[in-house]
């Protein structure tokens, strides 16, 4: 009810908590300030807990107001109740619990303490619960008439590195998704003074911005073996390519703001926890020699021309084959929601966008839940599009219905294998007979009857040619496009690119040594 009489509030009502979860965590990341969750007691707040353990892991800002029954009727079978006490206790930077209203209950004491709770959640960046006692009656009407609060002010410092510290010899630069737009720029031009080679995941948003240090197919280079490099400096959050997590250097530095561990591989010799524009700033820099980066660009437009004759030849269409070609048909004004699984891997190995509003993704867990419901809040910014599986698309049908409602287009892509495409590429379907039940988890639907269902302009398509053609037609309102494509063909691609790029490595004008 508070909600709905604030004059600056926006609320958005969806039946389905987990999907509300997840649509409340992409609002925070579109909008970086945190959003508020509301629900009721019981199984409702266990619906949250996939959301709030991804906003743990990725950091983003969150509140999460649960209603709890009276504490006289906890624990002795009351209807609708549960220990919702600590229940988020791993994943959230802070636990607050309110009292049942009374007189000595004060407003002061609710508007200071809920000021307190959006501070802790910007200020830590990740989730802060509150629940709420609450005891019938609920409402008494009229509903009063509240003074609008004061925002207590709160600074969010910038964490300085306590030292300087030197870069020099022949390094690369990891970038993953970082926390804030503003280090992005200093970034590229630490790497344009040291002459040394970017890798940008596609989530850091930096292949929005075309400099000369940045490679390509950089994970095609590790397949055939990259030059080595004296230092890895990595910035932000982990890479989506699992090879440049192998790569050997003899330092290995990780720079964030955030403490938590990025070095799945125990690759890190240095660890820097400040904001990365402090720590370039301060940074002692000696560059390269300049036939360090020309190696890397040199492999870097090779294999380029190679692939593009591979897709070129190819006579089939998978999703490598659209993520190849998107980058050319993105929209400034327009977003990419990435789903987990084949459609990240994709679209980070061959999507190279020529401009955009940005590239997004739930990688703190990497789940297939609540995709569409995170990309639905995203589209509460700008025009947006989704590509996700069919697994995941299957696992999230109840977020559907938030299509129909959003404030700009919504395009919702799902690649449809017929099951999990992507453990074909993990060796597995040809050493049992049991791959497809277990693993594939074969399937035959497919998703117009539930574009149907929901009133949504719905796209079969099988081909690059008609799949540009639907997404012309889907710029104006939110719709479904089916990109049906096979497992086989996919698996079977990826296997002629390694062969290739591995046989005319020799051919390369320039050799690694």
């Amino acid at each position: 009810m508070a909600a709905a009489h604030h004059k600056k509030a926006k609320t958005v009502i969806h039946f389905d908590e987990r999907g509300l979860g997840f649509y409340a965590l992409g609002a925070s990341q579109g909008g970086q300030i945190p959003s508020a969750l509301i629900v009721t007691s019981g199984t409702a707040i266990g619906n949250l807990l996939p959301a709030i353990m991804e906003a743990h892991h990725s950091a983003t800002p969150l509140i999460v107001l649960t209603a709890d029954r009276p504490p006289e009727q906890l624990l002795n079978g009351a209807n609708q109740s549960t220990d919702q006490l600590k229940i988020f206790q791993n994943f959230v930077r802070g636990q607050i619990v309110f009292p049942c209203a009374a007189v000595e209950v004060s407003e002061s004491y609710v508007r200071n303490t809920i000021a307190h709770a959006v501070a802790v959640s910007k200020l830590a960046s990740g989730p802060v619960h509150i629940n709420w006692h609450i005891r019938e009656p609920l409402f008494i009407p009229p509903f009063p008439s509240l003074v609008e609060g004061k925002p207590i002010p709160h600074h969010l410092p910038k964490k300085e590195p306590s030292s300087s510290m030197a870069l020099s010899g022949r390094g690369v630069i990891l970038i993953g998704r970082l926390s804030s737009p503003r280090h992005l720029a200093p970034i590229l031009k630490l790497a344009h003074t040291l002459r040394w080679p970017i890798w940008g995941d596609l989530l850091s948003q930096a292949r929005l911005f075309s400099t000369p240090e940045q490679i390509r197919y950089f994970d095609s280079i590790l397949d055939i073996g990259a030059p080595p490099a004296d230092t890895v400096l990595h910035f932000g959050e982990r890479m989506t390519s699992k090879k440049s997590l192998n790569y050997l250097a003899k330092r290995h530095i990780h720079v964030s703001p955030f403490g938590y561990l990025q070095d799945p591989e125990h690759r890190v010799t240095e660890r820097v926890i400040a904001d990365p524009d402090l720590f370039c700033a301060k940074a002692e820099l000696s560059p390269a020699p300049e036939e360090w980066l020309e190696i890397w660009k040199s492999l870097d437009q090779n294999i380029g021309e190679i692939l593009d004759e591979l897709f070129r030849e190819s006579s089939v269409c998978t999703e490598a084959h659209l993520a190849h070609v998107w980058g050319k048909y993105i929209a400034p004004d327009w977003a990419l929601f990435l789903g987990n699984s084949m459609a990240i891997r994709e679209a980070d190995h061959f999507l190279f966008p020529l401009q955009g509003r940005g590239f997004y993704a739930n990688r703190g867990l990497s789940g297939i839940d609540g995709n569409i419901a995170a990309a639905a809040a995203l589209s509460n910014f700008g025009p947006t599009a989704l590509w996700i599986g069919d697994q995941a698309a299957l696992h999230d049908l109840n977020s559907f219905s938030l299509l129909s409602e959003t404030p700009h287009p919504l395009t919702l892509v799902v690649s449809n294998n017929f099951g999990g495409g992507i453990f074909s590429h993990l060796g597995l379907s040809g050493n049992t007979p049991h791959f497809e039940r277990l693993f594939a988890n074969n399937h035959s639907w497919q998703f117009e009857q539930i574009a149907r269902m929901f009133n949504l302009p719905y796209y079969k398509v099988d081909t690059l040619l008609d799949f540009f053609s639907a997404w012309e037609r889907s710029q104006k309102r939110s719709s479904v496009i089916e990109f049906v494509t096979s497992r086989t063909d996919n698996y079977a691609f990826h296997e002629i690119m390694n062969r290739t790029l591995a046989e005319k490595i020799f051919d390369f004008p320039l050799c690694i040594k």
